[in-house]
């Protein structure tokens, strides 16, 4: 309630007339108290990461230059369904290539190393990041992980940032670097190495497993025709002794005939 609100100009476009804040240095000193606070609050957007990163409206914008270069709305290619569809995919990756390139290439201005001051300062502060340029955080900030327990740090990211893939399927995380973004500039995904290796481990067990069962297989086999062999001798030798037998009868019987004779 306290906070001084900021000097004004208008730009004239056209017919129209867009009326901007002039955040300058008579506004700091006309709100100097509220940034000798202990707990400071913090929101950031695209206009504070200019020049060095195109914010996304302006005349030399981010929507303009991916209209101009992909002939369609930048603003549909922010869209989650743009991103994930067969027929856009390609195209939403090559633009990440290329915002990749320019944020690695980027370095944090004046306003992203007051942060660090006020943090330096012993100041608690609290960062929501709506930009995903990281160059808040390489200032000095750190940033929060919510899976964790224990929340440390002072930088939350509220739109994701652009310097860590994560994998959508096991969370696996993986930098991203001048290899990426290569294989983005040519409309290809890149593939999870810790998924690809969990494939690859699930691949060897299942060979191992069906080895070890060909291997069980082969034993038995050889136990059932072992069995067999021994079934066909005791069959040959009962059909031996039933001859034997048999023969033995019949001389009996023709001696007893020819004693009767």
């Amino acid at each position: 309630s306290n906070l001084k609100q900021p000097s004004t100009f208008n730009e004239i476009k056209g017919k129209q007339t867009i009326n901007h804040k002039l955040i300058d240095d008579t506004w700091f000193d006309n709100n100097v108290n509220i940034f000798l606070d202990t707990h400071i609050l913090l929101i950031t957007g695209a206009g504070i990461s200019t020049p060095q990163i195109p914010d996304f409206r302006s005349e030399n914008g981010l929507f303009k230059t991916i209209k101009k270069n992909f002939k369609i709305s930048g603003k549909d290619c922010f869209d989650y369904k743009f991103s994930i569809n067969e027929e856009t995919r390609a195209s939403y990756i090559k633009i990440m290539s290329e915002l990749s390139k320019i944020i690695r290439n980027s370095q944090p201005n004046e306003i992203h190393k007051f942060f660090s001051y006020l943090k330096d300062e012993n100041k608690s502060i609290l960062c929501l990041d709506q930009n995903i340029d990281v160059l808040t955080e390489r200032s000095g900030l750190l940033s929060i992980d919510l899976n964790q327990k224990k929340v440390k740090g002072d930088l939350i990211y509220l739109h994701g940032r652009l310097d860590i893939l994560v994998c959508t399927y096991c969370g696996y995380k993986v930098e991203i670097n001048e290899n990426i973004e290569s294989k983005w500039s040519e409309g290809e995904d890149v593939e999870c190495p810790a998924c690809i290796e969990r494939v690859n481990s699930r691949d060897k067990i299942k060979g191992s497993i069906e080895g070890c069962i060909k291997s069980i297989e082969d034993v038995m086999k050889d136990k059932e025709d072992g069995m067999k062999d021994k079934e066909d001798n005791i069959k040959d030798g009962m059909k031996d002794k039933e001859d034997n037998i048999k023969d033995g009868m019949k001389g009996k019987e023709d001696n007893i005939k020819d004693g009767m004779k």
